[in-house]
């Protein structure tokens, strides 16, 4: 859609800032098998029009094992090389939500850590142990926004074995890519983050503006493993750039800030490798109409509460129509000529 003629132009005015673009791999061989079409110079369309009017874009790659898992490096090239225009890769392991043979299902089945090898074998640029983290290492940071803000802020406490990710820093001229990793000690900053959030309080006002409390972050920076330019005080309007569309993503992204690309995968559940200590910390859920919410990986396998929910809440085609059908009014066929209310009778024919 965004490739027809205005539509981006009216999807950016209308408030939209980001979009998911589903990106299996960079050759048409793959498209054609999970997609059932030759899509990749559409795909590549789509980022230029993005680029044009200024909307970011998320790649959302489903990996199965045999048919892309050996284009990871690829797809993370086209990321970097389109750093002005990207926010992140999000990989999504496919997930099995109908039966299967165990045969196959070994053949196809493409885990987080499968995810790691492969990207860390194919760039080079990451490593296979030191560079990722679980999405709920964030959890820090959500305190310190909570106290910025002076306000509580979700905060992403999903299974360690939900998803992991890592931040690549990259070079807008070079395309150098450096993972946060290389040039931060992120356990140890990330603890005083968490020590940091609980000494703000009321009080962060004083110490955000002076640069006082940011400033014992400092020594977790090493500055000679940095990607060029970006030096301590780059890397702290990054970290506000994030938490402030107006200096970073949506504003002054690559100026205030420096280049940033999320890499992250994000594995869902089927019910051939169901766990409930993961159901119970789930952070992405469905809303049913009746209000209640429900784990996303619930919802298509383990219980599978979409079969339930649909058949409790689903309305038959015929009556969906009626629910937008015109009134229908009697009439015997006359006109007076200016056409009838219920049918027209009499209408002008263009």
């Amino acid at each position: 859609m965004l490739n027809v003629p205005g539509f981006a132009e009216r999807a950016k005015e209308a408030g939209l800032s980001t979009i998911y673009l589903q990106f299996d791999g960079v050759t048409d061989d793959v498209y054609m098998k999970t997609r059932g079409e030759p899509l990749f110079e559409k795909k590549m369309r789509t980022i230029e029009r993005c680029r044009e009017v200024g909307i970011k874009i998320v790649f959302v790659p489903t990996i199965v094992k045999g048919v892309n898992d050996h284009q990871l490096g690829d797809i993370l090239r086209v990321a970097i090389d389109n750093v002005d225009t990207m926010s992140g890769i999000s990989f999504q392991p496919v997930a099995f939500t109908g039966r299967i043979s165990r045969r196959e299902l070994e053949q196809k089945r493409f885990t987080l850590t499968d995810l790691v090898f492969a990207l860390s074998e194919q760039t080079g640029l990451l490593d296979k142990y030191d560079d990722w983290f679980p999405l709920s290492s964030v959890t820090p940071f959500s305190k310190l926004m909570a106290a910025i803000r002076g306000e509580g802020v979700p905060t992403i406490s999903s299974h360690s074995h939900c998803s992991i990710g890592t931040y690549m820093f990259v070079d807008e001229k070079s395309r150098k890519a450096v993972p946060v990793t290389k040039f931060i000690d992120m356990p140890s900053m990330l603890q005083d983050i968490d020590i940091l959030s609980r000494k703000m309080g009321q009080t962060f006002g004083k110490y955000y503006h002076g640069i006082k409390a940011w400033t014992q972050l400092q020594k977790h920076f090493k500055p000679e493993f940095a990607p060029p330019g970006l030096t301590f005080q780059r890397f702290l309007d990054t970290l506000q750039g994030m938490t402030n569309k107006k200096l970073g993503r949506d504003g002054m992204d690559g100026t205030f800030t420096y280049r940033t690309l999320l890499v992250a995968g994000m594995h869902f559940m089927d019910s051939y490798n169901y766990d409930i200590e993961r159901v119970k910390r789930c952070v992405i859920h469905y809303a049913a109409p009746d209000g209640k919410l429900y784990p996303f990986c619930t919802y298509n396998s383990g219980p599978t509460y979409r079969e339930k929910i649909e058949k409790q809440f689903s309305i038959p085609f015929e009556k969906q129509l009626e629910k937008f059908a015109f009134p229908q009014s009697k009439c015997n066929g006359e006109s007076d000529g200016k056409g009838c209310s219920g049918c027209g009778a009499g209408a002008a024919q263009v």
